[in-house]
């Protein structure tokens, strides 16, 4: 699953998320699922992913989360 580093992991972007908790947030905070929906939006399922995210080093473009093994 691909998507934006700030969305997955806010601690890394301090600039975007000024609130002072978010200094005592890591990955180990965190637990990860995705949704899938039907085209309609009504819920079809949800769906654990793995426990680590992987991240571009400086930019915010891209964090990509696994499904796990």
């Amino acid at each position: 699953m691909i998507t934006s580093s700030h969305v997955v992991a806010p601690w890394r972007w301090p600039q975007h998320y000024p609130d002072p908790w978010l200094r005592h947030v890591c990955e180990r905070h965190t637990h990860y699922t995705v949704e899938l929906r039907h085209a309609d939006g009504m819920f079809q399922t949800s769906l654990e992913l793995a426990p680590r995210s992987f991240h571009h080093p400086r930019r915010d473009l891209l964090a990509v989360l696994g499904f796990p093994a």
